[in-house]
């Protein structure tokens, strides 16, 4: 064995022992106090990108690693492209376990190739690449055609709410107090849904800072707000399908019926 061989092997070796590190970190950001930590998910993500970079030095051992993540990704009958990249396959292996919502760790795929591309240098300046352009989601919808960020979709969904009818009004102490700094806002309240039906209302989170005690909930009420406009553009795209396919059914009957009539009259036609 030569020491070139040696060397390929020892640095292999090394690799996939960073790469399960990584799984390791991942699963312990996913089941702690930090599964919803931005910070920490950027970081995962940043660590992903040096391995990558890492491996478009041109030496033998990158194409070691390369099949070693397709294999493990194989075996463990992870879906992926037919010809995936290298941060497909690291990505998917790192954030594999048997709850994973594919969709999103594709995204971050995606993210990581978007960076590559843009000719980020280091994965230290992962982070700071993925907040400058206002999150995963907003990278995501801009890379998608016909999508609307989520920034967007929170404008129309507060155009949506100006413009609807009240659902219910509520009135208690706790909100009243601060009708004068937060009059025009909209606000997120955090409920319970009783056996009965009714919600039972245990916190208001307001857009913008009403008091030292209220922190400005701005993402919340901007998430609400999407997903406002997300409900409403579903169900008009369920009605417009629904009405395309009635105004398509009534045309082949009408279609059906002419036919009927033109062959009845034929046929009486032919008897006179």
């Amino acid at each position: 064995m030569t020491k070139t061989t040696n060397l390929n092997e020892t640095v292999l070796t090394a690799f996939q022992k960073r790469v399960n590190t990584l799984t390791a970190d991942r699963e312990e950001w996913q089941t702690t106090v930090y599964a919803t930590a931005n910070e920490s998910l950027y970081e995962l993500l940043g660590a992903i990108y040096t391995l990558y970079l890492e491996a478009k030095d041109g030496s033998d051992v990158d194409a070691d690693k390369y099949d070693w993540l397709l294999s493990e990704v194989q075996s463990r009958k992870i879906p992926t492209a037919k010809t995936p990249t290298f941060i497909q396959l690291a990505t998917k292996l790192v954030f594999f376990d048997g709850n994973a919502d594919s969709r999103r760790v594709n995204t971050y795929a995606r993210v990581l190739s978007c960076a590559a591309q843009e000719g980020v240098g280091t994965g230290n300046a992962i982070a700071s690449y993925i907040s400058d352009r206002g999150g995963i989601e907003e990278i995501r919808a801009a890379l998608a055609k016909n999508t609307k960020t989520p920034k967007q979709r929170a404008v129309e969904g507060r155009r949506i709410a100006d413009a609807a009818n009240n659902i219910v009004e509520i009135a208690c102490d706790e909100i009243a107090q601060y009708a004068t700094d937060a009059t025009g806002q909209y606000v997120v309240l955090v409920g319970k849904l009783n056996a009965r039906g009714n919600v039972e209302v245990k916190h208001v989170v307001f857009e913008d800072e009403v008091s030292k005690e209220r922190i400005a909930g701005k993402t919340v009420v901007s998430g609400a707000l999407s997903n406002l406009y997300t409900t409403k553009a579903k169900a008009a795209k369920k009605t417009a399908k629904r009405e395309a396919e009635e105004a398509t059914a009534d045309k082949q009957s009408s279609a059906f019926n002419k036919r009927v009539r033109d062959e009845k009259h034929e046929v009486e036609k032919q008897a006179a």
